[in-house]
């Protein structure tokens, strides 16, 4: 049998992971509005031969940028390893070491070895009905 605070402990995670819920529904409500609203502008701006716009004490400009990305193979033979290590960072992608891992290309001694493992709380969210059907079928 429950006891009473055994219930209020049940009700205060439930609402705490409501309250999680809520918050992430609302980010996504405001990205999706923050899209919207940059279509919007980009059109009314476009539409009246403009590039920017004044309100309330703030200027508002639609400018023209280009996101780079880099062939980091290309670049290793065409500079020197100096300017290569300047300019680039190395990184583990995680996604393919533990595909590394599973294959045993990459050895217990060498991940203990390169890896530092530093704990945090990750809150992860899914639909009870996707783990049910999940369930059924696994």
């Amino acid at each position: 049998m429950t006891t009473r605070r055994e219930n209020q402990m049940v009700s205060i995670q439930s609402n705490a992971a409501k309250q999680y819920l809520a918050a992430l529904q609302a980010q996504e409500a405001a990205n999706n509005a923050v899209a919207t609203a940059k279509a919007l502008l980009c059109e009314a701006l476009e539409y009246a031969g403009d590039i920017a716009v004044e309100v309330d004490g703030q200027k508002v400009m639609m400018v023209e940028a280009i996101r780079r990305t880099f062939d980091a193979q290309a670049l290793a033979g065409l500079v020197d390893e100096a300017t290569f290590a300047l300019v680039t960072k190395a990184t583990v992608d995680s996604k393919a070491w533990d595909k590394a891992r599973k294959q045993r290309l990459v050895s217990d001694e060498v991940e203990a070895t390169i890896i530092k493992e530093t704990p945090y709380i990750a809150i992860r969210v899914s639909d009870l009905a996707e783990e049910t059907a999940t369930d059924k079928v696994a």
